[in-house]
């Protein structure tokens, strides 16, 4: 039907009246940018987010069985809800010889970050498209597999040890070699009317016949953008971070100086999704204000680049496993220790739940989710500060009486139960009560035992600390997918 740029997506969406959808969308190229065109393409379909969980099924990471029944599911008619959606996730479906070499750069990479699962599956999914056995993965059998470069096994040392991780893991190989199949007869035969599969994916072969199939019959937007470091390249590249930019910008009825525009490409680089959070914190910080200036650049987001570790808690507490197992391998990789990462992440999720027990008092009513920054600073900041005097007053009187450090009126009792240890600086408090929201409290709790066990485990143990800090991040954010 069309094949359309993700500039001209949301146009091109407005103009379709609800009967004409396409039964089958194919979105490629940048990650954020085909999340963010899923996201637009579900809320044309499907307004209203609760209406959306009733007939939305998502997966991401697709095997033949998965395929088989999501396609089912797709072709049954439904009583409860009048669309039927399947949203096929970073499908790898259209992987062929030709850019397989670009998968292997794609394993390496996470294998690199530290993100040994996803590494893993994609690592499986490679091997069985290329019939090999785990066993036979080799550095110089996968060079040779993968038409990789002569004499590139020399640097693969690392399929051996994803190859063991594997074994370890009690992993398989998944049985992928009919998915496509499976897809591209799917879409000749048709869905039902008001059923639609969605397929996300970073990268395509035009050539395969999945591709053409989806072109002929659906719609395909592609969201891909140079990666190179040529002017050309770099010039798209900052095109897209200013559109992105000005979008959520005008949203918030806010400008950004030049200046920082630039001093905030320069600190973030082209990371969509780093860079669109980024704007996000500077909307917030600067409140009423209706333009965004170099300075507040430079105090929201250049402290969090200085201190890496406040970046991997921030992650934690958003839940962003992949970020957090990347920024653990970087904090490792620089010389930090396994205990103090352990403790950061535990400071980090008591000020979260010291969060919680304010809201749950009358203190807290004040406080409202995703509330304006300056309406914080202005009604709950007091309340907070009110909260915290009378903890430590609370905390002195049990003290006096046990004849402690307060019985003396020249010393004061220091605390980790204060919310706001600083409040004149009510910004970083104003973060923590957005984090705390991601989650409950009986999920702080799991994640303090959780902590609990990984400190005995590091101290009393031979395990490699890196596993268990990566077990320990996993199961607190729930799995190595963001939530953001």
């Amino acid at each position: 039907m069309t094949e359309i740029s993700h500039k001209s997506f949301a146009k091109n969406l407005a103009a379709v009246k609800p009967v004409n959808f396409s039964p089958v969308y194919l979105i490629f190229g940048d990650p954020y940018l085909c999340r963010k065109s899923c996201q637009t393409l579900l809320d044309a379909l499907v307004p209203g987010k609760k209406e959306q969980s009733r007939c939305v099924e998502t997966a991401e990471h697709i095997d033949q069985a998965q395929v088989a029944d999501l396609l089912e599911q797709l072709n049954t008619y439904s009583f409860f809800a009048t669309r039927q959606i399947v949203v096929l996730r970073n499908a790898s479906v259209f992987t062929t010889s030709r850019n397989r070499e670009e998968q292997v750069k794609k394993i390496k990479t996470a294998y690199d970050a530290n993100e040994l699962e996803n590494a893993a599956k994609l690592f499986l999914r490679l091997l069985g498209q290329a019939h090999l056995g785990i066993e036979d993965a080799g550095p110089k059998i996968f060079a040779e597999k993968f038409s990789l470069e002569a004499g590139r096994h020399q640097g693969l040392d690392w399929v051996s040890s994803l190859a063991d991780y594997c074994l370890n893991q009690g992993l398989s190989i998944p049985r992928v070699s009919d998915e496509t199949s499976l897809l591209l007869h799917a879409i000749d035969k048709g869905f039902p009317k008001n059923h639609h599969l969605i397929i996300t994916a970073e990268t395509v072969d035009k050539r395969t016949g999945l591709y053409k199939a989806i072109k002929a019959g659906g719609t395909i937007i592609d969201c891909s953008v140079a990666k190179g470091a040529r002017k050309k390249d770099r010039d798209e590249q900052k095109q897209v971070i200013h559109e992105q930019a000005s979008e959520l910008l005008d949203a918030a009825g806010k400008k950004m100086a030049a200046r920082a525009l630039e001093e905030m490409y320069l600190l973030v680089g082209f990371d969509l999704h780093s860079f669109s959070r980024g704007i996000e914190k500077l909307i917030a910080y600067t409140g009423e204000r209706k333009v965004i200036e170099i300075a507040d650049v430079r105090a929201v987001l250049t402290k969090s680049r200085e201190a890496p570790i406040y970046e991997l808690t921030g992650a934690i507490s958003d839940k962003n496993g992949v970020a957090a197992l990347r920024l653990l391998k970087e904090l490792l990789d620089s010389g930090y220790h396994y205990l103090q990462i352990l403790m950061a992440i535990t400071n980090q999720l008591r000020r979260l739940l010291l969060v919680k027990g304010f809201v749950s008092t009358s203190y807290g009513s004040r406080w409202q989710p995703r509330m304006p920054y300056e309406q914080f600073k202005n009604i709950v900041m007091p309340a907070i500060q009110e909260y915290d005097k009378k903890l430590v007053e609370q905390i002195n009187g049990w003290s006096a009486e046990a004849g402690g450090a307060a019985a003396d009126p020249k010393k004061k009792v220091s605390t980790e139960l204060i919310i706001a240890r600083q409040p004149n600086n009510p910004y970083p408090v104003y973060q923590q009560f957005l984090k705390a929201a991601n989650f409950s409290e009986d999920e702080l709790r799991a994640a303090f035992k959780r902590l609990h066990e990984a400190d005995l485990t590091l101290k009393t143990s031979g395990r490699v600390p890196d596993f268990v800090l990566q077990q320990t991040i996993i199961a607190i954010c729930g799995s190595t997918q963001s939530n953001t």
